[in-house]
Order: structure tokens, then sequence, then C-alpha cells
């Protein structure tokens, strides 16, 4: 009864712990979805901003 007691323990820690592991990756992967967004967003709105000055500059 014991030896029952303490491997439904064990296996209760074990899903715990995948499940930890799980969220954690779940955050990592989000970070580098979140990374590659914005970078684009910074390249995007830096190629904007530059083509918009050099038209503002431009005398027509």
């Amino acid at each position: 009864m014991n030896l029952i007691y303490s491997v439904k323990v064990s296996t209760t820690e074990f899903f715990r712990l995948l499940g930890s592991i799980g969220i954690a990756l779940a955050y990592v992967g989000t970070i580098i979805i979140g990374a590659q967004i914005t970078l684009s967003l910074v390249v995007v709105t830096a190629a904007t901003t530059n083509s918009l000055c050099k038209l503002s500059r431009t005398s027509y």
C-alpha cells in the first residue's frame, strides 16, 4: 500500500515537472515569435521614415 502511494506521488510530481517545462517552452516560443515581429516592424518603420525624409527634402 505504501509503495503504491509513493508511486502515485512521484508520478504526480513528474507530470507537474513536465507541465512546468511545457509552460517554459511555450513562453520561450512566444518570445522568439514576438522578437521576429518586432524586428520586422522596426525595419519597416526605419525604411518608411528614411524614405519620407528623403521625399520631404526633394524640391519639385
